[in-house]
């Protein structure tokens, strides 16, 4: 049997089923939430001050499902009722911590646990993830080339989204339409999230947020090309409510930045769309803090997502009061306007205890974010962790996966979470996700909730004998007639060894060819090819490792014309 949804709003779990402590689901949802049958069936009113508080139960031939602690029932006893309809509003009635909604499913028969108790999660629909997605992705590294450990990582993991930085006029960056071309040939329905950067000078002032929205104008063309319809998504500034004084592309947390803020994003939402409808065009992430949400404690006023009526608890407003909130909001038309929602998740070392802000499920911030907000799709552009240091703590890897796989179950609304980040920069500590170009296990973890196996590595190969590296650098220098050195070790060596020998080749280091070395071969052999003018038959190659000059030291491979 499936069940709709009890609530059509913004759902936020607050408290899992477990079989031995808690019999249902538990669902954040202010007072005065509508609160709808789940199932077709005979519904039953009731109160229950120490427990369920004010209750419908509906039954079923197969099912009991219960809605509990409701502000107000509106049904009768004994009324049928129709999946869908209005049966009640949720409240904080009974033994209740804060306004919620209890949902618990009680089976008739066949259920090993007390009551006939079942999880409701997999009964309910819920709104389903998009077909296909890949919850895990990756931040390409500001300023930094794609590097082949990168692309292991991206092989590997098949990531659902890739978050970088272009190469144009505003911002010479390292990755252009070859990299994200070779992205798309490996993850072909890969979603790519263009974050053009801007300074800060030029977002202070509104020429300089049109000169910005032109230059990326300007560019669209070239990525529509390389990019399929539908994939292509941009964010726009970031983190545009940091302080200027901070010397990112912040417009500031004051209500008139806000407000500044809020008429550049519409106006550019607007050029973008009229000219390339099928990008789409986020809500740009907010930092930590400066005026993003409301929490307890905080000043009253208006901010990003909301105004002066969401400065409370949200579990605290009514419908009506959380729809004026919405509407208070100094960026409201923004919002509004985007086609989707973009964040920052971090997890940080807080109390002791590895979590997500103040919340081991989502992060507060986030949770709030959909709460004001529920009908936009979201993207988390910045994922994980912000440095090498965390990621490398006791336990780190399995926190970050756990946390993967609960978005990839709970969290249908999110596209993907970008992981900060791939590239090589001592800004966070260097490479985080690959050690000596290999990824790191994390990394094959994340790839199985996409259901992609790593392959086993390959032995390493065993270590070329003398006789081997001797042969294969003969082999390589045949054919090099090239003009030498005189004064160079090697010839030093050729006329100790035969004063009658003569150069042959250049002085030549195989690391510095750019070709492609046998397994196991050194990285600082130096080689070259000398011959006698009287026995032009054969050919005497001369071969060292660097720093290893001494004639003595100098061995040779002779070898046929």
């Amino acid at each position: 049997m499936r069940l709709g949804r009890p609530i059509k709003s913004y759902v936020r779990i607050t408290q899992l089923f477990s079989p031995t402590a808690h019999y249902g689901l538990d669902l954040s949802a202010y007072t005065g939430t509508p609160v709808y049958a789940a199932v077709d069936g005979v519904a039953y009113a009731a109160n229950q001050p120490e427990g369920f508080g004010r209750y419908v139960r509906i039954e079923t031939p197969e099912y009991k499902v219960y809605a509990a602690h409701l502000d107000a029932i509106v049904i009768s006893s004994g009324q049928t009722v129709a999946r869908g309809q209005i049966i009640g509003y949720s409240g904080n009635t009974g033994n209740s911590t804060g306004p919620h909604l209890h949902v618990e499913v009680r089976r008739n028969a066949g259920s090993p646990y007390r009551y006939g108790a079942v999880d409701p999660w997999p009964l309910i629909d819920w709104d389903p993830a998009p077909v296909g997605r890949r919850i895990v992705g990756v931040h390409l590294g500001n300023g930094c080339p794609l590097s082949q450990g990168d692309r292991r990582v991206i092989e590997l993991l098949h990531p659902g989204c890739v978050v970088f930085m272009p190469n144009y006029g505003i911002d010479p960056q390292q990755v252009g339409e070859a990299e994200i071309a070779w992205i798309l040939s490996i993850v072909p329905d890969c979603h790519l999230l263009m974050r053009p950067y801007v300074p800060p000078e030029m977002a202070s002032t509104a020429a300089g947020c049109r000169q910005y929205v032109d230059a990326v104008l300007e560019i669209l063309p070239q990525w529509t090309k390389v990019i399929p319809e539908g994939q292509l998504h941009l964010q726009l500034w970031n983190e545009q409510n940091m302080p200027r004084g901070a010397g990112w592309e912040g417009f500031g947390d004051q209500e008139s930045d806000m407000a500044r803020f809020d008429a550049v994003f519409c106006e550019a939402h607007q050029r973008v769309k009229a000219r390339f409808p099928s990008v789409r065009v986020g809500w740009t992430p907010l930092t930590a803090g400066h005026r993003d949400c409301w929490f307890s404690g905080d000043p009253v006023g208006a901010y990003y997502l909301h105004g002066s009526t969401g400065c409370r608890l949200p579990e605290t407003l009514t419908a009506a009061q959380w729809s004026q909130a919405r509407r208070e909001g100094p960026c409201y038309e923004g919002i509004s306007q985007a086609d989707e929602l973009y964040a920052h998740i971090y997890f940080h070392d807080r109390d002791g205890a590895t979590g997500l802000w103040n919340h081991t499920a989502y992060g507060l911030r986030f949770e709030r974010m959909r709460y004001w907000w529920p009908d936009k799709p979201m993207w988390i552009t910045e994922y994980g962790y912000p440095n090498l240091h965390f990621i490398e703590q006791a336990g780190a890897g399995q926190n970050l996966v756990a946390h993967a796989a609960q978005l990839n179950g709970y969290a249908p609304y999110v596209g993907g979470a970008a992981l900060w980040i791939l590239g090589d920069n001592p800004l966070w500590g260097g490479a985080m996700y690959h050690r000596n170009g290999q990824p790191i296990s994390v990394v094959g973890d994340l790839a199985a909730l996409h259901g992609i196996k790593a392959s086993p590595k390959a032995p390493e190969p065993p270590a070329m004998s003398e006789d081997e590296i001797g042969a294969w650098l003969a082999d390589l220098l045949q054919g090099r007639i090239l003009p030498l050195n005189p004064a160079a070790a090697l010839y030093k060596a050729a006329k100790l060894r035969n004063a009658a020998l003569t150069v042959a080749s250049d002085e030549c280091r195989p690391s510095e060819l750019g070709i492609e070395l046998p397994a196991g071969l050194p990285d600082d052999l130096v080689c070259q090819a000398f011959r006698n003018p009287l026995d032009d038959t054969w050919q005497e190659i001369a071969w060292t490792r660097i720093g290893q000059w001494a004639p003595e030291q100098v061995r040779w491979v002779r070898r046929r014309n």
